[in-house]
């Protein structure tokens, strides 16, 4: 049942990383020449990518339960804690706030 959770989770990041594209590609999205939201687009690939390494690992430790990831406790802090530490810290230095439009009054 994890593991199908875990390909579920996979999928949607997909699905979520081309959403993501498309918006900042889009010419009808409001940040296609906005130079401003362009960090939080780059801080958002960063955390998505080091979230998708993080389920990457979690999907293998899985498959092979008697396997080298699943023994060493290494593997754990360096693919799986290190990833959402450096998502959790990156979203602290830049908030996504910081990086969107005031609204006009």
């Amino acid at each position: 049942l994890i593991k199908v959770g875990l390909a579920i989770q996979l999928i949607f990041f997909g699905l979520f990383i081309l959403l993501v594209v498309y918006v900042l590609f889009s010419k009808r999205m409001f940040c296609r020449g906005n130079k401003e939201v362009r960090p939080l687009f780059v801080v958002l690939f960063v955390t998505i990518s080091l979230l998708l390494v993080r389920t990457l690992y979690r999907m293998v430790e899985y498959m092979d339960p008697h396997g080298p990831l699943i023994k060493n406790e290494v593997y754990l802090y360096l693919l799986a804690a290190a990833p959402v530490f450096l998502c959790f810290t990156t979203y602290c230095k830049y908030p996504p706030k910081t990086y969107m439009p005031t609204p006009k009054k």
